[in-house]
Formats: C-alpha cells, structure tokens, sequence
C-alpha cells in the first residue's frame, strides 16, 4: 500500500476541513441553544403568574395605550397617548421582570390607579394598572375587574410613565419621595 505524497497530501486536507466543519457545527448550536434558554427563563415567570389567555394578549399586541388618571392635570394636558412600537416592547420588558411577580404585600389604602397601560390584540384588551402612590400593580380586564394585584419593586415603571406624562405633578412627586 503505497499512497503518492498528493494523495496522502489530499486525504488529510479532506479529513482536517470535514473535523473544522463538524465542529464549528456543534459549537454553533450550543450558543443558540442556550440563548433560547435564556429568553424562556425571562419569559416563563410572567406566562406562569398571568395565565396563558391573559399573557398571549398581553405578548400579541403590536402597541398600547397610556391613559394617565391623575386627577391633578390640567384641561390642556393629554391624557391618553398612543406609544410606539419601541416604548411597548421596553414597557413590555419592564412589566416581564421577575422580581415584580415576588410578593403582594397588604397595604392600608384603596387601589387608585395613576397610569394605565392598554394592550390589543385583535378584539381582546388587557389593561396593567399601576398605582404608584401604594407602590402597586396588577391587572384588569376589559370590565376593568382587577384580576390580581402585585408590588413593585422598583421606580423603572414609574420612570417611564413620568416619561410618557412630563407634566404631570403626581408623578413627579411619588417620584422624588
């Protein structure tokens, strides 16, 4: 068995690039894979905690409204305004966060919300309601039913809101105590 040097040459060419292929292969899938991981990890503690009718909803919707009820706008101020695509996906994100399902702590007061959050899809509407002043959220449905209520666990919700509504003093001073 005696091979020339360019069939020798050639073989181990072809075996060398078939290894740098397959392994360039697994180490492809194991990234996406564990990406994928991650993002059902974020995802799951919402889905579980909402129910699957109410999380489809809320994930399907293309925009949402913000309707601010602060009783202490002025007349010429908006009080409804449509977000873009952008701001929903981050208002999304920020609602998705985990440590906002931990507790639900009891407080002395009724649940007045300062700012509403909307989501269509399709004929279906949820609503995230957040009451800044009992540092509270939760969610109604389209009657305006609250169908569970949670804290919050941080100031990002009302960063956002005061955002959306500049003017409002409300908010402003929930933010700054």
């Amino acid at each position: 068995m005696i091979y020339s040097k360019t069939a020798r040459a050639g073989f181990i060419i072809m075996l060398v690039s078939t290894m740098i292929a397959l392994t360039s292969c697994c180490i492809h899938r194991q990234t996406k894979k564990g990406m994928d991981d991650i993002n059902i990890a974020c995802d799951s503690t919402a889905s579980s905690f909402m129910g699957d009718s109410i999380f489809s909803i809320f994930t399907s919707a293309r925009s949402a409204t913000a309707v601010n009820k602060s009783i202490s706008l002025s007349n010429t101020t908006d009080t409804t305004v449509i977000l873009k695509p952008d701001a929903t996906a981050t208002l999304r994100f920020m609602i998705e966060t985990p440590n906002n399902y931990l507790s639900d702590n009891p407080v002395y007061g009724l649940f007045n919300p300062s700012v509403i959050y909307i989501f269509k899809s399709g004929k279906k509407e949820i609503s995230v309601v957040f009451d800044f002043g009992l540092e509270k959220w939760g969610i109604s449905d389209e009657a305006g039913k609250l169908l569970f209520t949670r804290d919050l666990r941080n100031n990002d919700i009302l960063r956002f809101s005061r955002h959306i509504f500049p003017t409002d003093p409300l908010l402003e001073s929930i933010d700054k105590k």
